[in-house]
C-alpha cells in the first residue's frame, strides 16, 4: 500500500504542535485537518485521495494570540511511485478516459515533474516520468537515456508506458506524448 507520511517535526524541526491542513482543491474543501502532537506522524493512503489528485498541503503553528499561522504555502501533494526497473513517475487516472499523456521532465536543478497544474483539469490518464537518474551533480539527468552509452533508462521508461497502457486498456494511437526543453527531445523518440 503507498502513502503519504506527514511528519513535520523530521522536516521542518517544530517543536510545539503542528496542524496539517490538506485540502481538495478540486472541490475547495478541507480534506483533512489534524492537530499533530510534538513528534508525531501522520499517515494517510493513497486510495484515500479522489483520482483528480488536486490535493495540497501545509502545515500550521499557533502564533502568541494562539491563532493557527501559516509556516508555508500549500504544496502539492504527489503520488510518486516507482516502477520495478526504478523509474519515479506519478499516474493520475481517468477511469472514463480512453487517453493517456505521458509528460517528460525538462532538465532543471531540482528535477520536477512538469505540467501538473497546466493539465490537471484535463480529464484523461496522465503519466509524468521523472527524470534524476543522471551522474551530473547540477542536474542529476539522465535524458532518460543511461551511463555509459547504454540504454537502460530509455528501455525502462518505454516499458512503463507500455505497462501502464496495457493496464488501463489505452490504445496506443490514444497515447499523447508531451515535453519541453529535453523533455520534449524525449518525446520525439518515444514510442510504444
Amino acid at each position: 500500500m503507498s502513502y503519504f507520511l506527514f511528519d513535520p517535526y523530521s522536516e521542518r524541526g517544530f517543536e510545539e504542535p503542528v496542524r496539517l491542513d490538506i485540502k481538495n482543491f478540486d472541490t475547495v474543501e478541507f480534506f483533512k485537518l489534524k492537530i499533530l502532537d510534538v513528534k508525531e506522524t501522520f499517515r494517510v493512503e493513497y486510495d484515500q485521495f479522489s483520482f483528480h489528485w488536486n490535493y495540497k498541503y501545509k502545515y500550521q503553528i499557533k502564533n502568541e494570540e494562539g491563532k493557527w499561522e501559516d509556516t508555508s504555502y500549500y504544496k502539492w501533494l504527489m503520488p510518486e511511485k516507482i516502477s520495478e526497473d526504478g523509474i519515479k513517475y506519478l499516474y493520475y487516472g481517468v477511469p472514463e478516459s480512453e487517453y493517456l499523456i505521458v509528460i517528460f521532465q525538462a532538465i532543471n536543478t531540482n528535477p520536477t515533474y512538469n505540467y501538473i497544474s497546466t493539465l490537471k483539469d484535463l480529464k484523461v490518464n496522465k503519466l509524468f516520468i521523472k527524470d534524476d537518474y543522471g551522474e551530473d551533480d547540477l542536474t542529476h539527468s539522465s535524458y532518460y537515456l543511461g551511463s555509459n552509452k547504454n540504454l537502460n533508462i530509455a528501455e525502462a521508461t518505454q516499458k512503463l508506458i507500455k505497462e501502464c497502457s496495457e493496464n488501463y486498456q489505452i490504445n496506443k494511437k490514444n497515447t499523447i506524448f508531451i515535453g519541453s526543453s529535453k523533455g520534449g527531445l524525449f518525446c520525439a523518440l518515444s514510442r510504444l
